[in-house]
């Protein structure tokens, strides 16, 4: 999973468009089976990572937000902004 979250953020560093394809995400040649979306927006990617994020700090927002290297007020605003699905 980190792994993906990786890929993802380095690709919506080196992109300068609202979209990432499948070439920043290295796919473009021997892709995985299976459904994929030609391209992410990178709204959908940050909102992706958070959700992830949460997951893994068990809904504990000081911990996510730790991770993805935000301030726990950055988070929120985030949170609030996108509100993401909480499991």
């Amino acid at each position: 999973m980190r792994e993906l979250e990786h890929v993802i953020e380095r690709a919506a560093v080196l992109t300068q468009a609202d979209v990432i394809d499948a070439s920043l995400l290295g796919l473009e040649n021997g892709a995985p089976e299976g459904p994929l979306p030609e391209a992410i927006t990178l709204e959908q990617a940050e909102r992706y990572l958070i959700d992830r994020a949460l997951e893994r700090a068990a809904g504990n927002v000081n911990e996510a937000a730790r991770e993805l290297g935000l301030s726990r007020s950055a988070l929120y605003r985030r949170l609030q902004r996108f509100s993401p699905r909480r499991s």
